[in-house]
């Protein structure tokens, strides 16, 4: 039994639209919001110990958001977060997407896009 005493729950395997589709429920009208991105927050370092995150400077921006994933160590390259901004729909996505950039890697750093 999928759900039973153990095992998943509908909301751990269905989010939003998919919930309803499987149980046979209206879906109600989908609209866009508001637009996206998102950049990784990544490690320049190897550490045992908390890092130095500069959230307060990548916290000023309007309309950002930061979620750091509270790893107790840090590898050279490691994801330790996520910067997402957000904005009206119909804005420019180049410019969001390198507002995004630039704050996840004001962050800790380190460019969002590197190759370790």
């Amino acid at each position: 039994d999928l759900f039973g005493e153990g095992g998943l729950c509908a909301e751990q395997l269905f989010r939003g639209p998919d919930l309803r589709a499987f149980l046979g429920l209206p879906i109600p009208a989908i609209r866009l919001e508001h637009c996206g991105c998102s950049a990784v927050i990544l490690s320049p370092v190897e550490s045992a110990g908390p890092l130095d995150y500069h959230l307060e400077e990548a916290l000023r921006e309007d309309r950002t958001r930061l979620r750091i994933f509270g790893k107790p160590e840090a590898h050279v390259g490691r994801r330790m977060g996520v910067a997402l901004c957000y904005d009206d729909p119909g804005a420019d996505m180049d410019a969001l997407r390198d507002k995004t950039k630039r704050l996840a890697k004001t962050v800790l750093g380190t460019d969002p896009y590197a190759k370790f």
